[in-house]
């Protein structure tokens, strides 16, 4: 029992040792820096910066103060000595892989320190957005509303404020496209992980119908036919009025 206990321990104490990957989504064009943890409490010989676990990025010999780089990463990188990280510089979708920091230590043991999945993505282009009037009666209003960026295209029905989604195309470019009303508007959102865009444009639903000018407004239309016809009828019982006290 005593030994089945002291392996489960060792084995948890090696399993926490190695360095659990972080998923990172990273901009195209942009720079990246992995850091290594707990590098304060490092005692090391020598280390390596390796991509998808077999290229070799950089070595570092703390002894004679030795950094090399290595293939496409050559001058793409810089290595900061005082904390063990690495910068990566304009990073593109190639370089979307497994980073892996591993150290020899005083005791001449090779152990991974940092681990880094990374994901490198184009910015989300503007989103295109169309809209056609389906329904509007009584208060009651529809739109049709198409909102593409670039491959990816998703339709919509909308009222004053709200949206349902009626079809849609996503390719594995990993855009994703939302459309929504708020405050007389539809808005088309198109995003991934490192970016969104968006589009708006005056909710048709929200557009009334253009008012008659002040002067021709059917209130005041009937209010002035009515006013004619009343001032024609007095005149005429006036005149008739008159007309019988002359003949008299």
């Amino acid at each position: 029992m005593f030994i089945l206990l002291v392996s489960t321990l060792l084995t948890w104490v090696a399993s926490s040792d190695s360095r659990a990957e972080n998923s990172v989504f990273v901009l195209e064009g942009s720079s990246y820096r992995l850091d290594v943890q707990g590098y304060d409490k490092l005692q090391i010989r020598s280390m390596l910066w390796k991509f998808n676990r077999t290229a070799n990025i950089l070595q570092y010999i703390k002894e004679i103060n030795y950094i090399s780089t290595y293939g496409n990463f050559e001058n793409r990188v810089e290595f900061d000595q005082r904390n063990l990280s690495l910068l990566l510089k304009n990073m593109q979708e190639r370089d979307s892989g497994i980073y892996t920091a591993i150290i020899t230590d005083e005791s001449g043991t090779d152990r991974d320190v940092a681990a880094y999945t990374l994901s490198v993505q184009v910015a989300t282009p503007k989103p295109q957005l169309s809209m056609e009037l389906l329904f509007s009666d009584g208060g009651y209003c529809n739109v049709s509303v198409n909102c593409s960026a670039k491959d990816d295209w998703a339709s919509y029905t909308c009222d004053h404020t709200h949206c349902t989604q009626v079809a849609s195309k996503t390719p594995p470019s990993g855009v994703n496209i939302i459309v929504t009303a708020i405050n007389g508007y539809i808005h088309c959102n198109s995003s991934n992980w490192v970016s969104m865009e968006t589009q708006s444009e005056r909710n048709l639903c929200s557009v009334s119908p253009a008012a008659p000018p002040a002067g021709l407004s059917v209130c005041l239309l009937k209010t002035a036919l009515f006013s004619v016809g009343l001032v024609a009828m007095v005149s005429a019982v006036i005149t008739v009025h008159m007309r019988g006290r002359c003949c008299r």
